[in-house]
């Protein structure tokens, strides 16, 4: 199916007897048969994904109130988790920062890269009230480190 860039298509789930889709003759079928659809409809058109039988995988889209809920509490657990990694390595301040993705000044260099990634635009330089480094990430940031330390974020 080809999909114009710029329209909108509505989707619901629906419930319909198979009568209803005249997949099957209904006289071998029970007529209360039901069929899990996914119904896509704009101004001009419909269109009618049979999910038993089609080749389309809604399985990661739809799922059940119970399962949802179940998902929830996994991925609370698991953030939960990696948070405390962050904590276990950076102290209670800084490893929450460095989780929620929030540079702030007085960082390390290895908080610095846990946040935004390694960059391969790095300038070391020397003087005498001691070494800076920038690390520049084209586009988004720019990190000055003074002594090893988060000195001033420019954001682009």
């Amino acid at each position: 199916m080809y999909i114009d860039k710029g329209t909108e298509w509505k989707g619901e789930l629906t419930l319909l007897r198979r009568k209803d889709l005249e997949i099957e003759n209904s006289n071998d079928t029970n007529d209360e048969e039901v069929v899990f659809t996914v119904l896509l409809s704009n101004e001009k058109d419909k269109v009618i994904f049979d999910l038993d039988g089609s080749r389309w995988n809604f399985e990661n889209v739809l799922l059940a109130k119970n399962d949802l809920e179940k998902l929830k509490t996994e991925n609370a657990n698991k953030n939960k988790s990696e948070e405390n990694v962050f904590i276990k390595k950076y102290g209670e301040k800084f490893g929450k920062l460095v989780f929620q993705k929030n540079l702030t000044i007085g960082m390390s260099k290895d908080m610095c890269s846990d946040i935004c990634g390694i960059t391969l635009n790095r300038k070391n330089y020397k003087n005498a009230s001691g070494e800076l480094e920038v690390w520049e990430y084209t586009g988004i940031y720019k990190l000055y480190f003074k002594n090893g330390k988060l000195s001033e974020i420019v954001k682009y």
